[in-house]
């Protein structure tokens, strides 16, 4: 492959330049949204928190029985493999 001459190099830097020009001043696309629906990242104050204090601690309490729930599961579940792996060397 011939090498290049210096014009050759110099309209291809001006070109790789018009690139990069280009592509730092395009826009985004916008989209329109329907009313309903607000933009991501926006952020709205709230001045009144919904919900009350006794919801907030049943399904704090729930949270807390399904861990104690798969905790035991996982005792349970540790206790039956190692059973099972003290019998398979016991039987051979």
């Amino acid at each position: 492959m011939p090498k290049k001459t210096k014009k050759e190099k110099i309209t291809a830097e001006m070109r790789r330049k018009d690139i990069s020009h280009n592509a730092h001043h395009t826009k985004a696309p916008t989209y329109d949204l329907p009313a309903h629906i607000s933009p991501v990242g926006q952020f709205q104050f709230r001045t009144h928190v919904s919900g009350d204090l006794l919801s907030i601690k049943q399904i704090t309490g729930e949270l807390v029985s399904i861990q104690n729930d798969l905790t035991k599961t996982m005792i349970l579940a540790l206790i039956a493999i190692s059973a099972e792996l003290l019998l398979s060397k016991i039987v051979r």
